[in-house]
C-alpha cells in the first residue's frame, strides 16, 4: 500500500512538472555559446561560423535575415559611417559623393555650425546606453524601422592579455517583429567566462 501511494505521488509530482513547463513556454530556447548565453524565439536556426581572432556567430531569422556576433578585441563598435558628413571642432560639413567618376574627393554641398536637426536627418541609428547583465552596453537602433542597425556594443567584458574583449550583436534592415524580438533576446544575455579559460 505504501509503495503504491509513493508511486501515485511520484507520477503526480512528474505530471505537474510537466504542466508547469508547458505553462511556463514562452517561444523562446536558450542557446549556450558556452562563454554566454542568449534566449531567443524558437524559430531562429544557430549557425557556428568561424573567426579568426574572435569567437563569432550567426543566427538566422529567416532565409535572407541574419543576426551576428563576434566575441574578441576587434568587435565592431556599431559607429555610424561618417562618409556623409564630417564634424571638425566648431564646424559641419556635409557631403555628397562626387558624380564625377574615379574622383578623389566627395563635393561638399553645406558647410556651417554643427546644429542638431540637420546631424538627426543625417543618421540612420540612434544611439542609447543600457546595462545588460551588469554591462555599461551601446543599444543602437534604427531611426526608421527597416531600415539601419539594431543591436549592442560592449566595450569591456573581460581584461585579455594587452587588451579587453569587446562584444557586439546586431542585425540589419529589420522589420518591427523582428527588431522587437532581437531587444528581447539582448536583454536576457548572460556572460560566464573568459574565451581564454
Amino acid at each position: 500500500m505504501k509503495v503504491q501511494l509513493l508511486l501515485w505521488l511520484t507520477v503526480l509530482i512528474v505530471l505537474a512538472s510537466c504542466t508547469g513547463n508547458k505553462q511556463s513556454n514562452d517561444g523562446t530556447k536558450l542557446l549556450d555559446y558556452k562563454y554566454f548565453t542568449i534566449r531567443v524565439p524558437k524559430s531562429w536556426k544557430r549557425v557556428n561560423a568561424r573567426g579568426i581572432d574572435s569567437f563569432v556567430g550567426e543566427l538566422h531569422i529567416d532565409t535572407g535575415t541574419v543576426i551576428s556576433f563576434d566575441l574578441g578585441w576587434y568587435s565592431n563598435d556599431l559607429a555610424e559611417g561618417s562618409e556623409d558628413y564630417i564634424i571638425r571642432s566648431d564646424s559641419l560639413i556635409v557631403l555628397k559623393k562626387s558624380p564625377i567618376p574615379n574622383a578623389t574627393k566627395p563635393i561638399e554641398y553645406y558647410k556651417g555650425k554643427p546644429d542638431s536637426s540637420i546631424i538627426a536627418a543625417l543618421t540612420i541609428n540612434r544611439k542609447q546606453w543600457i546595462t545588460v547583465d551588469g554591462y555599461k552596453a551601446k543599444l543602437i537602433t534604427p531611426t526608421h524601422i527597416g531600415k539601419g542597425t539594431t543591436g549592442i556594443y560592449i566595450d569591456s567584458l573581460w581584461n585579455a592579455g594587452n587588451s579587453n574583449d569587446r562584444f557586439q550583436i546586431n542585425g540589419h534592415n529589420l522589420n518591427a517583429k523582428q527588431q522587437q524580438q532581437l531587444i528581447a533576446a539582448i536583454k536576457t544575455l548572460k556572460f560566464y567566462q573568459h574565451p581564454s579559460k
